[in-house]
């Protein structure tokens, strides 16, 4: 009679632990939005999820860094992953940039930006009001900027995936209902951010400072520290760039006016259009 009851005891905990299994994966492809966020359910599911960031961290990141941050355990798994360089909804195709240089004073036809499109901090060299923009290069009298993409680790800088390599963005002290300090701040640690990620090997999956500042307002409704966050989310990267392949490019988009630039330094420049992000580092 007892090994009967033991035996029932262990059956309702092996059913618990499936319910409960079936339940988490509902909860999660309930919230999941995209894909990605499809496919990163999947994976927690079948318990190759250990080393994945929370799903609202996940969903800060662009589609080529998700992508980075799947491919492993989906392989593990012989799952595949959606279209990396794919947008999540279709868009309208634009125009290429020709092979004349696009100038502020050009009158190149483009959509106004949104009202929520938070520009890029400014940097009084390079001025990019004097730059030509030739696709993949920049042009600032006698220097130029090439377009940044994903490196092999074999060219990284010895120590760069290590783990004592740390972003180090400057911490938050302010009030956060303060909006010039706001934005005073996380232009200071945009400028961290950037060459990190560079250092890295990553320049084509940067975010864009308008993500980068509403992701610090997500951040910050959650009464969580926005430097950790991003540091733990460098800590993910750095791991798994070490151990996997990634393309140079993910999409074939460009910048298609240099009013979409600002002089990040005297040696970046940086181009968004609110959603892609570009990264021009001087060569010359």
């Amino acid at each position: 009679m007892k090994n009967k009851i033991l035996s029932l005891t262990r059956t309702s905990v092996l059913l618990a632990a499936a319910a409960f299994s079936a339940h988490s994966l509902a909860d999660c492809q309930a919230l999941a939005r995209t894909d990605m966020e499809r496919l990163y359910c999947e994976i927690q599911d079948k318990g190759e999820g250990a080393s994945l960031p929370k799903l609202e961290d996940f969903r800060r990141n662009d589609r080529q860094i998700q992508a980075l941050l799947l491919k492993r355990p989906a392989a593990k798994l012989g799952l595949s992953l959606p279209g990396a360089g794919k947008s999540q909804k279709p868009r309208k195709a634009e125009s290429t940039v020709g092979t004349t240089p696009a100038t502020a004073t050009n009158n190149i036809s483009r959509s106004e930006p949104k009202a929520d499109v938070q520009q890029a901090p400014r940097s009084s060299a390079p001025a990019t009001n004097d730059c030509l923009l030739y696709k993949d290069q920049i042009t600032c009298g006698s220097h130029q900027f090439h377009l940044a993409t994903n490196k092999q680790n074999k060219f990284l800088k010895q120590g760069a995936l290590a783990e004592d390599n740390k972003l180090n963005l400057p911490s938050f002290q302010g009030d956060p209902a303060n909006e010039p300090a706001v934005k005073d701040y996380l232009s200071q640690a945009y400028r961290v951010y950037i060459p990190k990620m560079l250092e890295i090997g990553l320049g084509d999956a940067t975010m864009s400072f308008t993500k980068f500042y509403y992701s610090f307002k997500d951040i910050q409704k959650q009464n969580l520290s926005f430097s950790d966050r991003f540091e733990t989310m460098y800590g993910f990267l750095k791991r798994d760039k070490s151990a996997m392949a990634i393309q140079p490019r993910y999409s074939k988009e460009l910048p298609s006016d240099i009013n979409q630039c600002n002089g990040l330094s005297d040696a970046i420049i940086v181009c968004d259009n609110g959603a892609t992000n570009w990264v021009y580092v001087r060569q010359s």
